[in-house]
């Protein structure tokens, strides 16, 4: 069976190193299904492949696309968790999505709901299980203080946040952002910068809140790791700033906080597929009851790259640019 995908033979300008070419399906092995690709989005990570500046660069040539999701339409012998006509969504870096079939280990699919909008489900594992994951376990009632709130993963935060009671500190850098958020359900949204820092100050008084996210680094991260209470915890999942986080040394002798990084990709990867599985029902849940819903700028097919990845490196983008490969 023949596949048409996208193909990244170097890595640089995508002008230069990518192309839409065809070849064979490889043979389907026992514990593999093979997936008519219907949707896959582009992440910044896609973005950091492509130019050779990702923390983990695939053997060329290699197909791209970190998250997708589609209906399997062959299943191996030795398969019983999935099975034909089954909806689903891949595990980050399974197999490159911008296909418009593929060939992954059955362990690495998990089964949707087909009735989720292809646009949503396809972006559903990374940046909502990226949040899901960062605020699991703050009780109803408390804090989580982030930065890049107007990301993919902090626009997952804001509302898995307001689903679960729990109340959120945001920072912005552009000012039309804010009362796009509350919408979202943000309780507070402020700008990035000092002014921004004292208002959520006020905002917190005697409150304690023991999580903050960070994406950005240098003082943006500063000002949410200085709004935490003693024993507090900020989370790295992001360097979109591309500055370094340099901590002082009072937030670790007089406050105690911890720092630590979250990579999704990872706990994906070393979790049980059950354990998967249940974060991505749960997720799927939300999207049906529009608890969630994912920001989308524009879709594309396949044959239209080079405008999706121009569009999709554009800063002030309102949401995804995603790949509508079928169905």
């Amino acid at each position: 069976m023949a596949v048409q995908g996208l193909l990244l033979e170097a890595f640089g300008k995508f002008e230069d190193t990518i192309s839409l070419k065809t070849w064979d399906a490889p043979p389907l092995q026992p514990w593999e299904v093979m997936i008519q690709v219907e949707g896959s989005p582009v992440n910044p990570a896609d973005l950091n492949i492509i130019e050779g500046k990702y923390g983990r660069l695939p053997n060329l040539p290699a197909t791209l696309g970190n998250e997708g999701t589609g209906r399997v339409i062959q299943v191996g012998t030795g398969c019983s968790r999935v099975k034909l006509e089954d909806t689903v969504v891949v595990r980050p870096g399974a197999q490159g999505m911008w296909v418009n079939r593929t060939v992954v280990k059955e362990t690495d699919c998990f089964v949707v709901p087909n009735d989720i909008p292809i646009t949503q489900r396809a972006m559903l594992v990374i940046n909502p299980i990226t949040a899901f994951k960062m605020i699991e376990g703050v009780r109803s009632g408390g804090w989580v203080i982030q930065n890049a709130a107007n990301s993919a993963v902090g626009r997952s935060v804001v509302q898995l946040a307001k689903a679960q009671g729990v109340r959120s500190i945001n920072f912005v850098r552009r000012p039309e952002l804010i009362e796009e958020l509350k919408k979202d359900g943000a309780d507070h949204v402020f700008l990035d910068d000092e002014a921004g820092f004292v208002a959520a100050k006020e905002v917190l008084r005697h409150e304690q809140p023991l999580l903050g996210l960070n994406a950005v680094g240098g003082e943006s991260a500063l000002r949410v790791a200085n709004l935490l209470a003693p024993g507090g915890k900020l989370v790295t999942y992001g360097a979109m700033g591309r500055v370094p986080l340099k901590i002082p040394n009072g937030l670790l002798i007089f406050k105690n906080l911890s720092f630590t990084g979250f990579w999704v990709t990872a706990w994906l990867t070393t979790a049980p597929v059950e354990e998967v599985q249940k974060v991505v029902s749960t997720i799927s849940t939300m999207m049906l009851s529009g608890a969630l819903t994912l920001s989308i700028q524009r879709t594309f097919h396949l044959n239209e790259f080079a405008q999706a990845l121009v569009e999709a490196g554009k800063s002030g983008r309102r949401g995804k640019i995603v790949f509508v490969i079928g169905g």
